[in-house]
């Protein structure tokens, strides 16, 4: 090294040198971390906006809306199941074993003129009834006694014992009469063990979609009175798979001990012969390998909600073309249940909510059933209004109301009040119900064992003739007494 100037000046020169070199390599290390910083924003960018449109892609797949739709309606279907069991009046009913007593009043009231000894003598009569319901031995029974001041008229005695039906109306016909079997045990009936059923359904159901075979369309449908722009989301099985598909779901139930005596209850069977009626049932579906069924899932365009979820398929049935479709559509406070077959359509609708207010329509091919609730913790209220296209009776409508007390853990009263105008072919009538109801849980059911009973298909017309001739001149004869009775007051 060589020495020039004084060593201070020395020292300066080498010191400032050192601060440019050390101020250079700062600059460019501060610039390579702007730019590394830059490079990392622009990735994350660029990696947002690529998995942005690959999640706007998934949630697009027929795929996945199919499956939305599918778990939306069977969510609508769990809450609805939660609605009835959380009812105060449904959770009185549904004990092991229920005893419910009945004292009920009618007043009729605008009866034509002829018809005057008629209205008299009915509103002289109370009507007392007794159910016993023993859900485990799977056991009901009902007497109504119809009665005036003095006498017993008639005593209605029914039995539903383990899913065979009798009854008997003394006076009229003394012996048991043994009625057609229901096909479905309509008291073994549990909203909980439905979802539980509904799993197992859903379970087998999505298991057999394949991601390759959605394919997807759009569609302009009519929901609720509105028109919706949707994307439809379909999945197609032909008659092999759905053969199959049945398959699965009976023998996922035949294996599982929850549904397996749920359903034998239900269809009043013995456990080990489910299978067999389950196999039945699906054998009377006559499913054709030719034939394609098409499940659909309907989406709003603009926002993917499920609007509607649907089956179906067009086949031959006993050599008569079937075109029918089972869709359940649904909206703000709205649901509907319908099936349509060659343009006849039958369905369940819902408006508004379960739990609170409610209006529920029940329609099929010769009745139509509407009525609102407006339920509380303790109470219900609403209109009732039922229409018939096959009967001399045309219409029942009008309002009802009841009120539940407590009286203990295992006891409840109830008042019930209907006021219903009723209108036949010929005229129209009013009638006001109103009934005292104590039920009561903390019973034992005593079986009634019936050994002498006709069956119904063996009356024949002469003894039908009979017990309605008897019927009409026993009427006459009471209202004639009736009548005798009120001159002489």
């Amino acid at each position: 090294m060589f020495y020039t100037g004084d060593g201070e000046n020395c020292m300066k020169e080498n010191d400032t040198k050192d601060n440019v070199i050390a101020t250079d390599k700062k600059t460019v290390t501060n610039k390579n971390v702007l730019v590394a910083k830059i490079l990392i924003v622009i990735i994350l960018l660029a990696t947002g906006v690529v998995g942005a449109f690959a999640l706007i892609d998934y949630l697009n797949k027929p795929k996945t809306l199919f499956y939305s739709a599918l778990n939306d309606t069977y969510n609508d279907f769990s809450t609805i199941m939660d609605a009835v069991s959380s009812d105060k009046l449904y959770s009185l009913l549904n004990k092991k074993a229920v005893e419910i007593d009945a004292d009920t009043k009618l007043n009729i009231s605008n009866m034509k003129a002829e018809d005057a000894n008629y209205q008299n003598f009915l509103n002289s009569l109370s009507y007392i009834s007794t159910t016993k319901f023993d859900k485990t031995n799977k056991y009901l029974s009902n007497e109504i006694k119809i009665k005036n001041d003095v006498n017993d008229i008639y005593n209605i005695t029914y039995v539903d014992e383990n899913f065979t039906n009798y009854i008997k109306i003394t006076n009229l016909y003394d012996r048991f009469v043994l009625l057609p079997t229901d096909e479905i045990n309509l008291e073994q009936l549990d909203p909980t063990k439905n979802i539980y059923l509904g799993d197992t359904l859903k379970s087998e159901f999505l298991k057999v979609l394949s991601d390759e075979n959605f394919e997807s369309t759009t569609k302009t449908i009519a929901v609720n009175s509105k028109t919706i722009d949707c994307k439809v989301s379909t999945y197609t099985l032909n008659g092999l798979e759905m053969s199959t598909l049945l398959d699965n779901i009976i023998n996922s139930i035949v294996n599982n001990s929850n549904n397996l005596y749920y359903l034998a209850d239900l269809y009043g069977i013995s456990a080990s012969s489910l299978k067999n009626k389950l196999t039945e049932l699906k054998d009377t579906l006559l499913l054709d390998e030719d034939t394609s069924y098409t499940f659909s899932a309907y989406t709003k365009m603009d926002t993917d909600e499920t609007v509607q979820f649907s089956l179906s398929f067009k086949t031959l049935l006993d050599g008569e073309k079937v075109d029918k479709t089972i869709s359940y559509s649904r909206g703000l406070d709205y649901k509907l249940l319908e099936i349509t077959e060659n343009g006849q359509s039958e369905y369940i609708k819902i408006t508004g909510n379960l739990s609170n207010k409610a209006e529920i329509v029940m329609h099929s091919s010769n009745a139509e059933l509407d009525f609102t609730t407006n339920l509380k913790d303790n109470s219900n209220e609403g209109n009732i209004t039922l229409t018939l296209s096959d009967s001399d009776i045309l219409s029942i409508s009008g309002t009802y109301s009841y009120i539940i007390t407590d009286s203990s853990s295992s006891a409840a009263s109830m008042s019930l009040t209907m006021d219903l105008n009723i209108m036949t072919s010929e005229s129209s009538f009013d009638t006001e119900i109103n009934s005292s109801i104590l039920i009561n849980s903390g019973i034992k059911v005593d079986k009634e064992e019936i050994t002498d009973y006709v069956n119904l298909d063996e009356i024949g017309e002469q003894d039908l003739s009979s017990i309605l001739k008897n019927f009409e001149s026993h009427l006459n004869e009471l209202s004639k007494e009736n009548i005798d009775q009120s001159a002489n007051q």
